[in-house]
């Protein structure tokens, strides 16, 4: 997913501890990748744990369309420290999941065939 890329990238930047407080979420779209994220966090780290990667991959494509619609409508670096850092941190929540993703294609070979063989998906 591009869009994976973009919230790695972005997660970077997130301060070291950060740690993300609902209250802040005041954007609809960042409220809904919230939730999102939450709903499928624990069935994607249960199928990871299970090593079941084609599971796990699917899993974390639901966040597609909330991160998409996240990036659309809301400015990551806001003004307001506070909303930046909560923004920032939430992006480094979900980039956290992913790399697990990562990890475990490495474990099981070449993440290009890995993705291909088993997924059925073109890297």
């Amino acid at each position: 997913m591009d869009s994976l890329t973009r919230v790695s990238n972005l997660a970077a930047k997130a301060p070291e501890g950060a740690v993300i407080d609902p209250a802040l979420l005041k954007e609809e779209a960042e409220q809904k990748l919230y939730a999102t994220w939450q709903n499928i966090h624990e069935p994607y780290r249960t199928a990871l744990a299970s090593r079941h990667a084609a599971e796990a991959l699917q899993i974390l494509s639901g966040l597609e369309a909330a991160v998409t619609g996240f990036f659309d409508s809301v400015m990551v670096m806001a003004e307001d420290e506070a909303v930046r850092s909560n923004r920032l941190a939430l992006l480094a929540g979900i980039h956290t999941d992913s790399r697990l993703f990562a990890d475990l294609a490495s474990w099981c070979g070449n993440l290009g065939s890995f993705l291909s063989n088993v997924c059925g998906f073109m890297v």
